[in-house]
Formats: C-alpha cells, structure tokens, sequence
C-alpha cells in the first residue's frame, strides 16, 4: 500500500486525469481534470484544467453538490485558485 501525499495538511491524490485534494469526513474537497495537454520539451503538460468545489455528502436526490466552478489554463492556476475557494469554504462552513 502506498502513502498518501499530503500538501498543506490535506490528501492529495491523482487518478488519470483527475485529482482529488482535502479530507472526505470535511465538508468540501477540490476537484481538478485535465481536460486537454500539450507536449513542452517532451513532456505532457495541462492546458486545461477543470475546477471545482464539491460537497462531500450527496444531496436529497443524490447528485453531487458543486459549490462553484470553472475552467483554467494551467495546473499551477487551477490548484492555487482551488485551493483559495476550498479554504473560503471550509472556513464558512
């Protein structure tokens, strides 16, 4: 079993494309999927990064609460932005 990276005092975990950042018992965590790449010196790098704040527990008729979201042009942007909206959430939650 591998360990979890933490980055900040919260998991952050990658499946494919998609990465997953906070603790599931809080109320939100941070979505983030590589929508689209391009080859930098041989290396895939995002070029669009979709965003968003999730609820941890499922509504009345079982969809995901998305509290906000939206679109970015790099992995530094998306995470860093992210991270801020997670933060705001959680400290009015």
């Amino acid at each position: 079993m591998s360990e979890i990276l933490n980055y900040k005092g919260k998991p952050l975990t990658r499946q494919g494309g998609e990465l997953c950042y906070g603790n599931a018992t809080d109320k939100y965590i941070l979505v983030m999927r590589v929508m689209e790449t391009e080859k930098v010196n041989e290396l895939e790098v995002a070029t669009k990064v979709f965003v968003q704040i999730q609820g941890t527990r499922e509504t009345e008729d079982k969809k995901i609460n998305v509290v906000k979201f939206d679109v970015f042009g790099s992995l530094y942007e998306a995470f860093d932005t992210g991270e801020y909206w997670l933060n705001r959430e959680l400290e009015g939650a």
